[in-house]
């Protein structure tokens, strides 16, 4: 790895080069521009949305390797944009300074690896990152890919995390932001389970917010209209690109842990694309030589919303779509299937998928808070409760070695909400024997 890469950093060959080379479906293997293609024309589900996520951006990888090294990335600004190679957009056509995306902490959480039974487990704190999770990644490279087709005013149906991304990042860049929050996201905002703080976030950051009522065909339909009639680009037409963003993950961790590779990457599942990116930048690395095996990757979902571990369970090589899941699970996990992606994801990489009850969910987020000081959402607490079911399992033992995904912040859903304190006298005596009454 100590090959010298003959150029200068800010050539212009290196500002104009782009060695994405196009958009390949997953499912039937047939080839795309790099466009703003929602999904492959010959395997669209118009039904079930996540099943339309089969498009991945392809490279020219033995140019990418006689192009870059590690001792030249060691040399670079850690952040989202650190292996530009590797993105779908030329560096010249990055229009948002997003450096502080990204190169978010690793930390060894040995409580919780002695508790679970394995051998040792670092946290991937992605909650660190500008809005407080993993979806700036995705959401900053879809928007950075947009921008570069001239795209300046943008909207995206979403159930939080999303909306919060791309409200922040069109803050940023002075750019006008709509989110349409889904008929679910709705029903929570009237005293389900939406995190307020997630609709305050998008509020403050000054997008324009809209609840969205009707089935995900009527809703695309109204996205073609409104960007032919407003000129509005839905993000959601970028999905081939969100995993652009999450494959950062993989190699920021690569390198904070000095190139040495985990056993597992344990990661919270909703429709899969986080899991699939993750992987992806795995699978890069070892392509360029920079590492030598990529990890395996364990899929956890809540029990009801399991379809990909009813996939693997059942060593099917398609997703499976499972009935409307109960309304307690986490908005963000809360999808009756994954995408196809994510199933491929998990065989080619040997790994596998669990399933955990709310309950175990909800045990794993305290637990990570008074054992590590980790106070995470409960989305994120679920590769938590994922690690201790994978042993439970025989898919995890007292030997592994095993990267968490934290994906977001607690502080963007407290709920349930925490007990609320008791109120103390502060004459000596009588707090005394209020504090002995508690104890």
């Amino acid at each position: 790895m100590s090959r010298t890469v003959a150029r200068s950093q800010t050539s212009g060959r290196e500002i104009s080069t782009l060695y994405a080379n196009g958009l390949e479906c997953c499912r039937c293997r047939r080839r795309y521009p790099l466009t703003a293609l929602d999904s492959c024309p010959e395997c669209v589900r118009p039904e079930i949305s996540a099943l339309n996520h089969t498009l991945t951006v392809t490279y020219d990888l033995p140019a990418v390797r006689r192009a870059l090294d590690r001792d030249e990335l060691s040399q670079r600004p850690a952040g989202l944009w650190r292996n530009w190679e590797l993105m779908p957009v030329r560096r010249s056509d990055l229009r948002l300074e997003v450096a502080h995306v990204g190169n978010t902490p690793l930390t060894e959480i040995r409580r919780t690896a002695e508790a679970a039974g394995v051998g040792r487990v670092w946290a991937k704190q992605e909650g660190t990152n500008p809005t407080a999770s993993f979806k700036d990644r995705p959401v900053h490279t879809s928007l950075a890919k947009a921008m570069s087709e001239g795209a300046r005013e943008f909207a995206v149906f979403t159930s939080g995390n999303v909306g919060a991304a791309l409200a922040a990042a069109c803050a940023r860049g002075g750019l006008r932001s709509h989110v349409f929050l889904m008929a679910g996201a709705a029903r929570e905002a009237e005293g389900g389970s939406l995190s307020q703080s997630k609709l305050a976030q998008i509020i403050a950051y000054g997008a324009e917010v809209l609840t969205g009522r009707g089935s995900l065909t009527e809703m695309h339909r109204l996205a073609s209209r409104l960007e032919t009639e407003f000129g509005w680009t839905f993000l959601n037409r970028y999905q081939a690109y969100e995993a652009e963003g999450d494959k950062t993950i993989a190699f920021e961790i690569c390198a904070q842990l000095n190139w040495q590779v985990p056993e597992a990457v344990v990661v919270p599942v909703g429709t899969g694309a986080n899991l699939h990116g993750i992987y992806t930048g795995f699978e890069q690395y070892r392509s360029l030589g920079f590492i030598d095996r990529v990890p395996r990757m364990v899929a956890v979902q809540p029990q009801g919303a399991h379809s990909l571990a009813a996939a693997i369970a059942a060593g099917s090589a398609v997703p499976t779509v499972l009935p409307p899941p109960p309304e307690d699970i986490p908005a963000p996990l809360s999808h009756r299937v994954c995408g196809q992606v994510a199933v491929d994801a998990v065989q080619q990489s040997g790994g596998d998928a669990v399933a955990v009850s709310v309950a175990e969910v909800k045990h794993a987020q305290r637990e990570l808070a008074t054992r590590e000081g980790f106070l995470v959402e409960s989305a994120s607490a679920t590769a938590i409760a994922g690690i201790t079911a994978a042993v439970r399992a025989g898919v995890l033992d007292e030997h592994s070695t095993v990267v968490a995904i934290l994906t977001g912040h607690g502080l963007k859903d407290l709920s349930p909400p925490l007990e609320q304190p008791p109120v103390m006298p502060m004459e000596w005596q009588a707090f005394r024997d209020a504090y002995g009454r508690l104890h």
